[in-house]
């Protein structure tokens, strides 16, 4: 894998999480992430692996816990574990690596009000009461 392309990931990333735009503040990273995620898909070996594993654990944390943030940070802890279980090459991992601390540092917060045990839950039941009214 082209260290370019990976760059070119970290500051795509870099630049949704701390945009110039709007003094260095964005979001925190998780969608542009798994795009990046499923872009590299198509170019490394057991890397749609890996996707389905991040996706899968993060749909069942949420679906389960009602947070979040709380799948997120756990997916995004996992990266560089999951870049060990499929042996993907080492720039890979330091790659994944970096995603996930991006996340977890722009997660700062939630982690402190999850270890608070004031996080927001979200609320399913009334999203599809919403959705199918």
């Amino acid at each position: 894998m082209p260290l370019y392309l990976c760059l070119a990931a970290v500051c795509t990333v870099s630049g949704h999480n701390w945009t110039l735009f709007l003094g260095f503040k964005g979001g925190k990273g998780i969608a542009t992430s798994l795009g990046v995620l499923i872009a590299f898909s198509f170019l490394i070996e057991n890397f749609f692996l890996l996707v389905l594993a991040v996706t899968g654990s993060w749909l069942v944390i949420f679906l389960s816990t009602g947070f979040v943030s709380l799948a997120s940070v756990i997916c995004s802890a996992a990266l560089p574990f999951l870049g060990l279980t499929f042996h993907l090459p080492a720039g890979i991992q330091v790659f994944l690596f970096i995603l996930g601390a991006f996340s977890l540092i722009r997660h700062k917060t939630n982690i402190s009000r999850l270890l608070q045990k004031t996080e927001s839950r979200f609320n399913t039941a009334s999203f599809l009461k919403k959705i199918f009214k």
